[in-house]
């Protein structure tokens, strides 16, 4: 009988020592994040189901749009995104005043959409991704806004100008003509 609690405690500790490299867990929330579809979709999940034998899942997974998503387990290309997706396009590494750190971009169709996540209002040095057209990135804090403080964008750090600013062909933010004109870099505009 020993043997056998043994062995099945040997099965448990395993899953969840060596299980774990496909998501992140937020401790402060108890919450998993992951990323699938080459790193191109981020997830939160509020749910993680264990059993003993069988597949761990993770459960009520939410988009950057709000969309609801299935469950999701380590055979579904699902990778964590702060080991496995440093070298994808969209990752950075860099100084930014992070604050309004919300589950999702949008609301959507997910009961968690849009929700606070994080009470971090604060200047950290952080992985980031991020999605031109957002006026947030992806951290493990949540979708969060950001200040940059070195007023930088573009391809160097992937941050797109606050709302009605241009990028100009140099990578800076501004208002004026000499940001907004054929030469800047349109892909990190926020006109809309």
């Amino acid at each position: 009988m020993k043997l056998i609690l043994l062995l099945l405690l040997s099965i448990t500790l395993i899953k969840n020592v060596l299980g774990k490299t496909w998501y992140h867990t937020n401790t402060n929330n108890n919450t998993y994040m992951t990323a699938i579809n080459d790193c191109n979709i981020l997830l939160i999940c509020f749910g993680r189901k264990n059993p003993l034998f069988g597949k761990e899942k993770l459960t009520d997974c939410v988009d950057v749009g709000g969309g609801v998503w299935s469950d999701r387990t380590k055979s579904d290309d699902t990778v964590n995104p702060f080991t496995s997706c440093i070298e994808h396009k969209s990752s950075y590494l860099g100084t930014l005043k992070l604050f309004d750190c919300r589950t999702s971009h949008l609301r959507g169709n997910n009961a968690h959409g849009n929700e606070k996540y994080s009470d971090l209002n604060a200047t950290v040095n952080v992985r980031y991704f991020v999605f031109p057209g957002y006026d947030r990135v992806f951290s493990g804090y949540g979708w969060c806004r950001y200040e940059n403080p070195h007023g930088k964008c573009g391809e160097e750090n992937g941050l797109t100008c606050h709302y009605q600013e241009c990028c100009s062909k140099y990578g800076y933010c501004g208002k004026t003509s000499e940001y907004c004109n054929a030469n800047s870099k349109s892909l990190y505009h926020r006109i809309g």
